[in-house]
């Protein structure tokens, strides 16, 4: 939650005065945290308040948060019929399909077990005053990011789940949007913009960056992007404390509740096979540490990756990765060397493979299909090591393997 709140006030400085350029100084004087950031504390704090509560105790404490963080904070920058809803006795929705919806829903994003229960709060968060169907859908969309992200989805499953179920078009890129972008405060013209601006981002950092640099209403597009980045990237503890630094007693306090609430309550997301034993998604880890270092990779099924390993010497390799997810879980790496071995050569290159096999331990060579040699490998993989593992053996040890196998082919083939 706190990447919503840093994006909220990174943005903040350049919400009446635009910049399209990526290089602009994160902080200045005039940063602060605005309607988002207190609208993103009522509703965590609404939330923990009514855990395991029904849906109509929820929208009263939700309706009951926000009018109390409005009336202490009144000065933050609120659109004027929100103004007048924190105010009302008896405050109604109106119909909105302001973005107000999907900038304060992140909360919801991370504490919620299963995608249903995360759609659902997600909608009671905006219809107590956006109920507009707009703007319901912007807050759902920012909240089911937030927790596919956290649940360890790729952004490529993120960003289909998102055009799949919510129509929003995420296929232009940001240079092709930025240039005719203006100030656009519903959710229609925002939500699907910081999405995008996560989509392409390589950190968290660069994510924020990249959300302001489309100007119009950065603040809130940057505080969606924001909560997005924090739940796939992680967020860097420098830029933690200098979000926590503008945050008054009060507001600190709801914040640092809400994550020791987070972590008492153990909201992490796994996947569950029979039996109840908890199930990491290693290709998806992969996949987030490849995109984090700006690696291109074509996912195929639901548990494999294909690199494609450039070598100057060796031209383009081609590495099938397959993420077995058992009791030890492991990956399994295939690629192959161009041969044919058919007819009579077949068994000069069944005996080639049985020498590689006996003299290079790392891999396993073999002959499924006359015109290829199949090169295999397989390793042991945890969550704390599958990127820098199967980076390693893919980029490293496989085309290294096949270098040192090719002359032996060559030889057999040619013999």
């Amino acid at each position: 939650m706190l990447g919503a709140i840093f994006g909220d006030i990174v943005g903040s400085a350049y919400e009446h005065h635009n910049t399209k350029r990526m290089d602009f100084p994160l902080l200045s004087e005039w940063s602060r945290p605005t309607d988002d950031t207190i609208m993103t504390l009522a509703v965590a704090d609404a939330l923990m308040n009514t855990w395991k509560k029904g849906d109509m105790e929820i929208r009263a404490e939700l309706v009951k948060s926000m009018q109390q963080m409005g009336r202490r904070y009144p000065y933050a920058g609120y659109g004027g019929r929100f103004r007048g809803w924190i105010a009302a006795e008896n405050p109604r929705p109106y119909n909105s399909l302001g973005n107000g919806s999907g900038m304060r829903v992140s909360p919801v994003g991370w504490l919620y077990h299963t995608l249903d229960d995360t759609l659902r709060v997600a909608k009671l968060t905006a219809e107590v005053s956006h109920n507009h169907p707009e703007g319901i859908k912007g807050a759902q969309a920012i909240a089911a990011c937030v927790f596919l992200a956290r649940a360890g989805a790729s952004k490529e499953e993120i960003r289909k789940y998102i055009e799949d179920t919510f129509e929003y078009d995420l296929s232009k890129s940001l240079d092709n949007i930025r240039g005719s972008y203006y100030f656009n405060p519903t959710c229609p013209g925002s939500v699907p913009e910081a999405i995008r601006a996560f989509y392409e981002g390589k950190n968290y950092e660069d994510v924020i960056r990249r959300a302001v640099s489309l100007g119009g209403d950065s603040d809130t597009i940057a505080c969606m992007a924001g909560a997005v980045a924090e739940a796939y990237f992680g967020m860097p503890e420098d830029l933690k404390m200098k979000a926590l630094h503008f945050l008054d007693p009060y507001c600190r306090g709801i914040m640092e509740h809400f994550r020791e609430f987070c972590h008492t309550h153990d909201r992490t997301i796994e996947k569950e096979k029979e039996g109840g034993r908890p199930v990491t998604n290693y290709r998806s880890l992969f996949t987030k540490h490849l995109d984090e270092l700006d690696i291109k990779y074509t996912e195929i099924e639901d548990n494999m990756v294909k690199l494609t390993i450039s070598k100057e010497n060796q031209g383009a390799i081609p590495v099938l990765l397959t993420f077995n997810e058992g009791k030890v879980p492991n990956v399994s790496l295939r690629s192959y060397i161009l041969a044919g071995f058919a007819g009579e050569k077949r068994v000069a290159g069944i005996l080639a493979c049985n020498e590689l096999n006996s003299r290079l331990r790392w891999g396993r060579f073999s002959i499924q299909d006359e015109s290829k040699v199949d090169v295999e490998m397989d390793a042991c993989i945890d969550e704390k090591n599958v990127g820098s593992v199967c980076l390693f053996l893919a980029g490293l040890v496989m085309p290294s393997i096949i270098e040192a196998a090719y002359p032996a082919i060559m030889k057999a083939l040619w013999k």
